[in-house]
């Protein structure tokens, strides 16, 4: 069957009809339309509008003008386009009609950020970034239209009227109004540094007012369980339907090192049976693209078998909330076990597999492949932790080989 659906024009659209003889001009453009408003053309006694051939019958005059309205139009419009600037519907009209000189008008922030996100759709095309990434730009784009509603009352803030006290307003913003850590103010301000370059080199504004920023070091306590608390999650009971399979979405992770992103997408494909005993799972990171190869222990075989008619079903492995709702069931969890030493949360499975491991003598770089870490830098800093003991023993033992 024929697709019917219209095809969105990448041009503006010019669309005319005359009201109490004048002639009314809107704009269609990115699928959206203009309100309509008067060009200045007024229909006299004895002429008439033809739509069809957008001629004033019989003034060529006034038709040549409106010829000349819509040649203006597509010069707007490819000029903003060479720029890289943004635009839409309603600011094309305002050119057109000379509410506002676009010659002179200067990139604002909010379409300065608009710009750079259209910029980088085609690494999103190529998956040279995933979803989740391209999608915090969005995130991002929001959080910078509330400040700015908030601090200077406007969304229209021209980037010629930037200072360089914006990056500290920002960061006390984000801190403040959105409650972030340091490690997400980090990302936003890093974006936001990213994003004025790229007006710079556009030649859309000299400096860049967030290029001092320096992100700040984030220290993280590393938070995991231990073999013991980890069977206790195992053994609960009474558990209602929907908490028993975070529950097991939950220990699968604490098995196999993946994070809840990456558990929501797994699928057969991902899984190769290397002999009757070793199963691997090879599926690249949602993250960064990174491949890794974990083999799964007998307890995550387990889970698979248990949800094998859930993945005949849906084509996906596990059953799996959203993030915020399996945290939700994961404080279910926590209080029956009456587990007091952190919040349980998803990420927590990640760092327990990446713990339990380190701990019992498996290489960083082995762990750095099972995990699909680009380093083992941010392996050892934010995920894997040696416990006391390990220490005490592996140093011991070095002793013991050097002074019998």
């Amino acid at each position: 069957m024929a697709n019917l659906r219209k095809k969105v024009s990448a041009n503006p659209k010019p669309y005319f009809k005359t009201r109490v003889n004048h002639l009314h001009m809107a704009v269609k453009f990115g699928g959206k339309e203009s309100n309509y408003r008067s060009i200045g053309i007024k229909i006299e006694d004895g002429e008439r509008w033809h739509n069809a051939t957008r001629t004033i019958i019989p003034n060529d005059q006034k038709t040549a003008l409106v010829r000349q309205i819509e040649t203006d139009l597509n010069e707007i419009y490819y000029t903003f386009k060479a720029k890289r600037q943004s635009i839409n519907a309603n600011m094309l009209l305002d050119y057109v009609t000379n509410k506002r000189d676009w010659t002179n008008d200067i990139p604002n922030l909010l379409g300065c950020i608009d710009a750079y996100i259209e910029s980088r759709k085609d690494e999103l095309t190529s998956g040279l970034i995933s979803k989740i990434t391209f999608g915090r730009f969005a995130v991002r784009r929001i959080n910078t239209a509330e400040f700015l509603t908030r601090k200077y009352k406007t969304h229209y803030l021209p980037l010629d009227q930037l200072q360089p006290i914006i990056c500290t307003e920002y960061k006390t913003f984000l801190k403040t109004q959105k409650k972030y850590g340091k490690e997400v103010i980090n990302k936003d301000l890093g974006f936001m540094k990213r994003v004025l370059r790229f007006a710079v080199m556009n030649g859309w504004t000299e400096r860049n007012v967030f290029e001092s920023y320096k992100a700040e070091p984030v220290e993280r306590n590393i938070k995991a369980l231990n073999i013991t608390e980890l069977r206790q999650i195992e053994q609960l009971e009474n558990l209602d339907p929907t908490t028993d399979k975070v529950r097991w979405a939950f220990v699968f992770s604490c098995y196999s090192g993946l994070n809840h992103s990456d558990l929501r997408v797994l699928r057969p494909i991902h899984l190769e049976k290397l002999s009757d005993s070793i199963t691997v799972l090879r599926q690249p990171r949602t993250k960064n693209g990174k491949g890794r190869v974990v083999p799964l222990p007998p307890p995550a075989l387990k889970i698979l078998e248990m949800y094998s008619e859930h993945c005949k079903k849906t084509g996906f492995l596990l059953p799996t909330e959203l993030p915020q709702d399996a945290n939700d069931r994961l404080k279910v969890i926590q209080a029956q076990m009456k587990f007091k030493r952190f919040l349980l949360t998803t990420r927590i499975g990640r760092s327990t597999f990446s713990t339990l491991l380190a701990n019992l003598g498996v290489p960083t770089d082995i762990l750095k492949n099972a995990t699909g870490h680009t380093n083992t830098s941010t392996l050892l800093k934010h995920y894997a932790k040696y416990h006391d003991e390990t220490t005490i023993n592996a140093v011991n033992e070095a002793w013991t080989k050097l002074i019998p």
